[in-house]
């Protein structure tokens, strides 16, 4: 199931100067509910780091 999903998804580079959505997550508790916001944002990306590094 992995594979079949890998296989469909294509990479999106990202480029200094693009607007992104950032996911919320782990609002357990929210008393929203379902109802709470999904993304937060836009973010205009400054810098870019090396691939797989987060922070």
């Amino acid at each position: 199931m992995v594979r079949a999903f890998k296989k469909r998804v294509k990479p999106r580079p990202l480029q200094k100067g693009d607007l992104v959505l950032r996911i919320l997550r782990g609002l357990i508790g929210d008393p929203r509910g379902k109802f709470r916001p999904s993304w937060s944002g836009p973010y205009v990306i400054r810098e870019l780091t090396p691939e797989g590094l987060h922070g």
